[in-house]
């Protein structure tokens, strides 16, 4: 009869194991003779070898060694096992200046998401393995180094040769500020207004490094190329002014935290077709890259002549006092807004007309309206037009103060500077949560906007009806969509009249 009898060495063990096996008769024969020869033992010996590898880290900065904070670092560490056995490997990596693990690929790593340390296992280990690392400088003290150390050993400690198991990427890699540039662009009238031949236009450009940068901003460039229909008035900037045919360059080397690049174009309408659109874009960038494009239009509306005839005693024919309202100014602060901040909104009416208003009116203001609203509807309150928004919300300023000719009246949604305030029963939901949703938003105002006897001419009988309504259209609201709840929407406005 044949046993067979395994046995498993130590992994740590090397020398030899010697095993003896002998047989008797048992209790029962125990005065049996065994006629065979002696002794009834035998003994084997085997040399046992320790096993032992040579495991070698090779790591590589696959980045520049200056980057500015925000970027992304990233480091190729190769993990070879030059024999002779396999081994189950440990790799564990850190790090200084306290950059952030985006992500490792390769292995099977621990520590994503966090400022290290990285451990990665490598089971039954041959050959090479390479893990890619990913940093993200976000976290790191900008001025400092970050060194990248990796270093990987077999789980039984067994190394033939300890001296190459730990790699350093060198030079460290320099975390540098970086700038928080903005630019914006705005137009007096404002933009989607109509104009008449013959009167100015003014644009203002705008690029500010905000108190947010971390580093001053290099090579800054606003480029506007006037279109066709305006002819060039003067020009004013802060900065270098170079112009080449209708092509306006204006530049600064170098824009300190808090410091702003501007420049203002004025330009006449020398457009004389009626329906002629006036578009006019400028475009940003510094040596961090572009900063993208602002365009503002106007429409050309050319009147006809109207004719007063004079008579003695003095007579006025063909000649009636209205009032005439219309929005000269339209804006938002900030004027590139995140998801994330809180919006200002502001609107200059003006009445243009040749009379006071005799009464009170509504002005409100609609994001993403729909239908646009205009002067052929009956209402045009904000709460009753459709909105491509959820939830929707707008504002209402109820203005019962009466306009002489020529004058001038600003509201804010905040009230702010002695301006008029939004009425808080119908601008309950902007008030609540003033933030646009990231995406395109298209924001519209409209003067006269409520119509209590629902007539065509609104609350005011005006001299014209076509020009009360200001846009700032393909706004790009940046950011992650924020948790808004919804506000009741009021079922009717109280009359303003002061009849």
């Amino acid at each position: 009869q044949t046993l067979v009898l395994t046995l498993t060495s130590n992994a740590s063990y090397s020398g030899t194991i010697t095993n003896t096996a002998g047989i008797t008769f048992s209790a029962a024969y125990a005065n049996a003779v065994d006629p065979g020869p002696n002794p009834n033992t035998d003994t084997v010996t085997s040399a046992v070898r320790q096993l032992t590898a040579d495991i070698q880290v090779q790591k590589t900065l696959r980045s520049p060694t200056t980057v500015q904070v925000g970027d992304l670092i990233t480091y190729t560490i190769a993990i070879t096992n030059a024999g002779p056995d396999t081994a189950s490997v440990v790799l564990t990596d850190t790090f200084t200046n306290n950059p952030t693990v985006s992500s490792v690929a390769g292995a099977s790593c621990s520590g994503v998401g966090t400022t290290g340390p990285v451990v990665c296992t490598l089971p039954n280990l041959t050959g090479t393995t390479v893990i890619t690392l990913v940093l993200d400088s976000s976290t790191a003290l900008v001025g400092s180094g970050i060194v990248n150390r990796a270093e990987a050993y077999p789980s039984n400690g067994l190394d033939s040769n300890t001296g190459n198991n730990i790699s350093f990427s060198w030079p460290a890699v320099t975390v540098t500020g970086a700038p928080a540039l903005t630019f914006s662009k705005t137009a007096s009238p404002v933009s989607g207004s109509t104009v008449s031949p013959g009167q100015t236009l003014v644009y203002n450009l705008n690029v500010t490094n905000l108190s947010t940068a971390t580093t001053a901003a290099s090579n800054v460039m606003i480029t506007d190329t006037l279109p066709a229909g305006v002819g060039l008035v003067s020009v004013s900037t802060n900065g270098t002014h170079t112009q080449n045919g209708s092509q306006h360059v204006f530049s600064a080397s170098s824009l300190g935290i808090g410091q702003s690049l501007t420049a203002t174009l004025q330009v006449t309408v020398t457009a004389t077709t009626s329906g002629t659109v006036i578009t006019n874009q400028a475009s940003a960038s510094s040596l961090n890259g572009s900063l993208g494009t602002q365009m503002t239009t106007h429409t050309v509306v050319t009147q006809a002549t109207t004719t007063s005839y004079v008579y003695l005693p003095i007579v006025l024919k063909n000649f009636t006092m209205m009032p005439d309202l219309t929005i000269t100014s339209f804006s938002i602060t900030p004027a590139n807004p995140s998801s994330s901040d809180t919006v200002v909104v502001s609107v200059t009416i003006q009445n243009i007309g040749n009379a006071a208003t005799e009464e009170g009116f509504w002005v409100d203001f609609y994001i993403d309206p729909n239908p646009v609203p205009d002067e052929t509807m009956g209402e045009r309150r904000w709460e009753r037009l459709g909105s491509n928004v959820s939830p929707k919300k707008g504002i209402a300023w109820k203005v019962t103060s009466l306009l002489a000719p020529g004058q001038s009246l600003t509201l804010t949604s905040d009230g702010s500077g002695g301006t008029l305030a939004p009425d808080p029963t119908f601008s309950a939901a902007w008030l609540a949560d003033p933030r646009f949703v990231p995406g395109t938003n298209n924001l519209y105002a409209y003067v006269d906007s409520y119509d209590s006897a629902l007539i065509p001419e609104g609350e005011i009988l005006e001299s014209d009806e076509t020009n009360n309504r200001a846009q700032i259209t393909g706004l790009g609201v940046t950011g992650l969509a924020v948790q808004e709840s919804g506000q009741p929407l009021p079922d009717n406005r109280p009359d303003v009249s002061n009849k």
